[in-house]
């Protein structure tokens, strides 16, 4: 089927890819060294991305970032176990993209904390 239309298999994988790239990779991306220090271990350089079952689905426990970068060959559907081993040492970690995004927003806007911040 793909040779016989080959420009309907190009749009829709180039629309995957579009979405794919121009929207997860940017919205996914940036957390994961995002404000952490620039030396140092793993623990200290990474961001973990605390996320649902059905995100971590889509990008395959790249979440895990801290994990992955720990042990790069741990697949994608064991790397939750994984960081709950490596929970007590991890250094960043954000509950949720959402809330990184705000936090970095909130931060570049010069917005006062949250309320019950610690500061």
């Amino acid at each position: 089927a793909p040779v016989q239309a080959p420009v309907l298999v190009l749009q829709l994988w180039g629309g995957a890819f579009l979405v794919a790239m121009a929207g997860l990779l940017p919205l996914t991306a940036i957390n994961e060294h995002y404000g952490c220090e620039t030396t140092g271990t793993a623990f200290a350089t990474t961001r973990t991305v605390v996320s649902n079952r059905l995100f971590r689905f889509f990008v395959w426990g790249t979440n895990f970032h801290v994990e992955h970068h720990l042990i790069a060959n741990v697949t994608y559907f064991n790397t939750p176990r994984l960081h709950e081993y490596l929970r007590p040492r991890l250094q960043h970690v954000a509950p949720s993209y959402t809330s990184f995004h705000l936090e970095v927003v909130r931060s570049c806007s010069g917005s006062p904390e949250p309320a019950g911040s610690p500061t």
